[in-house]
């Protein structure tokens, strides 16, 4: 629980420690991505390199409110002059001076440096800040020059995998996955369905040139069945000494969760699903079918199969989760019994993408962490001058501008945009976002 008096009390030198006591939460690694921000109830800061705050930012009053450096939450702009007259009024970061926001900026004796954020003539934040603090960077924050080119990729109605796509297909079978690799539901036990196999571009080929395809399986969203008791508890337990790996319940699953194959990632959904990512070599992707895994011999799973081996195709994908099409072909498809139509694909087609001028610039999307890139988001007043919306509307894309639904993955300019049609995804009307250098994953609606 927060502790609001020692919230109010936290100041820059502080060591972190004194922030996770102040605000009751655990202990944790620091994420690189977060750039030292951290953010309780009421207030957030920014903890440097050293390993102590270098900033502190108040933003709403707590219970037992006392002054900082002089200054109140909802104090008047004429009282803030009172107190420090030698303050110089300065301009906010444009997102904000769109909402009335405006700054006033002073020194104060200790050599801290105080912000203060009025609004409608009231303070609204007050924000202390170390001149000399040293915070970690976030990766990719450059654009890559050697980065030249961005894709726009399309899906046509399924073919028979006899005839092997070049590039790639969605939904059907992968290749080149041996039985015993084909990646288990962390939360059911069942085997998870294969979305999409695409053959990457050479300059997205971002593992090493020799691994030139991927292949995403999802914990499918659309499985209805009961998640299997204590098999969460028991998949983290392994690999930790604990003893939960020798369960009778599961024991048979222990060569399946213990670790991953090299060029195995698992990636988390934004409500808890599973997703693994598994690079491919040339000799792979160019392998025979793989054939899906026997649902494994455990009493839980007796009598049970994964939802996409269940009725036909129009059972298991519903309509909006797949390309509009009233072809003969997308209506056979969904007749075809499920098991019967992992024999066919949806063929993936990769086009240059041209014009775009952000290729190779790490997507962001605020203007301030766009300066070092030169990134311009699509619906800012730039982008729109520069028609940057054009690109929108693809089923899914490398590189390039941007399109989330909501905030930004903190991505490379190697990144894999895609749409739920892109693998018959369920992300609640909205979009996915893939870093292909970091394996990082977001989806959002």
């Amino acid at each position: 629980m927060a502790d609001t008096l020692k919230l109010n009390r936290l100041r820059p030198g502080a060591p972190l420690a004194d922030w996770y006591a102040a605000t009751g939460n655990t202990p944790k690694p620091p994420d690189p991505h977060d750039e030292g921000h951290l953010f309780g109830p009421e207030l957030s800061a920014r903890a440097g390199a050293d390993g102590r705050l270098g900033l502190v930012r108040f933003g709403m009053k707590f219970p037992q409110q006392e002054p900082i450096a002089g200054v109140s939450l909802g104090m008047t702009a004429e009282a803030l002059r009172q107190v420090h007259p030698q303050g110089k009024a300065v301009a906010a970061l444009p997102e904000l001076q769109k909402y009335g926001w405006s700054l006033v900026e002073t020194v104060l004796e200790d050599g801290v440096a105080l912000s203060v954020g009025l609004r409608d003539g009231v303070v609204g934040t007050i924000q202390l800040e170390d001149p000399q603090a040293r915070y970690p960077e976030r990766p990719f924050q450059d654009a890559d020059p050697s980065l030249i080119e961005a894709f726009d990729l399309s899906i046509a109605p399924p073919v028979s995998l006899d005839r092997r796509p070049a590039q790639g297909w969605c939904l059907g079978l992968p290749p080149g996955i041996e039985p015993a690799h084909w990646p288990l539901s962390r939360r059911s036990g069942l085997p998870m369905r294969h979305a999409f196999t695409l053959r990457l571009p050479e300059a997205y080929r971002t593992q090493g040139p020799d691994l030139v395809a991927i292949t995403l399986f999802v914990d499918d969203p659309l499985e209805q069945d009961r998640p299997l008791d204590g098999l969460s508890a028991w998949v983290a337990g392994l690999g930790d000494g604990a003893s939960s790996a020798s369960d009778p319940r599961f024991g048979p699953l222990a060569p399946y969760y213990a670790s991953l194959p090299a060029h195995h990632h698992r990636l988390q959904g934004a409500v808890g699903e599973e997703y693994r990512l598994v690079w491919l070599t040339q000799a792979q992707f160019d392998a025979p079918l793989a054939t899906p895994p026997a649902v494994p011999p455990i009493p839980a799973l007796a009598g049970r199969e994964p939802a996409w081996l269940k009725g036909t195709c129009g059972d298991v994908f519903g309509p909006y989760h797949l390309p509009f099409s009233d072809s003969s072909a997308v209506q056979a498809w969904k007749a075809l019994p499920a098991p019967e139509a992992l024999h066919f694909g949806w063929p993936i087609s990769t086009t240059g993408r041209e014009g775009d001028p952000n290729v190779g610039r790490p997507p962001r999307e605020w203007e301030h962490q766009n300066k070092r890139s030169g990134y311009v988001p699509a619906y800012s007043d730039e982008g729109q001058a520069m028609d940057l919306p054009r690109f929108a509307g693809a089923v899914a894309h490398l590189g390039g501008t941007m399109f989330p639904m909501q905030g930004y993955l903190d991505a490379s300019a190697h990144y894999l945009e895609f749409e739920e049609a892109f693998g018959a995804f369920n992300f609640g009307g909205g979009n996915a976002q893939l870093c292909l250098r970091q394996m990082i994953f977001d989806w959002a609606c």
